[in-house]
C-alpha cells in the first residue's frame, strides 16, 4: 500500500504548522513559551516649565567704620604694635 503525497497535502500541512506555531506564540501557553511583547514607543516629552522668578535683592550690607586719621596707624592691637610680657599678658609698645 503505497501514500501519495500531493503539494495539495504538503502545502496544507506547512499551513497548519505555521498556524500552530504562531497560536502558540500568541497564546503563550501558560506563559511560559510565548515571546514577550514589544515595547511602546516613548511617550512625548511634555513641554518645559516655566522658568522661575528672580530672586529679591538683599539688603544693602552695614557701612565700614569710619577711617582713622593718618592713614598709616595699625590698631592697638596690631602683632607689630603688642609684645608678650614675663608674665604672659600682651602689652602695646609705644
Amino acid at each position: 500500500m503505497s501514500l501519495r503525497v500531493t503539494k495539495e497535502m504538503i502545502s496544507s500541512f506547512v499551513f497548519i504548522c505555521i498556524s500552530l506555531y504562531k497560536s502558540t506564540i500568541i497564546s503563550g501557553q501558560d506563559g511560559r513559551n510565548g515571546l514577550p511583547g514589544l515595547k511602546g514607543e516613548r511617550g512625548v516629552d511634555g513641554a518645559p516649565g516655566v522658568p522661575g522668578r528672580r530672586g529679591e535683592r538683599g539688603p544693602t550690607g552695614l557701612s565700614g567704620p569710619p577711617e582713622t586719621p593718618g592713614g598709616d596707624e595699625r590698631p592697638p592691637n596690631h602683632p607689630i604694635n603688642t609684645c608678650i610680657t614675663p608674665r604672659g599678658t600682651t602689652e602695646r609698645i609705644y
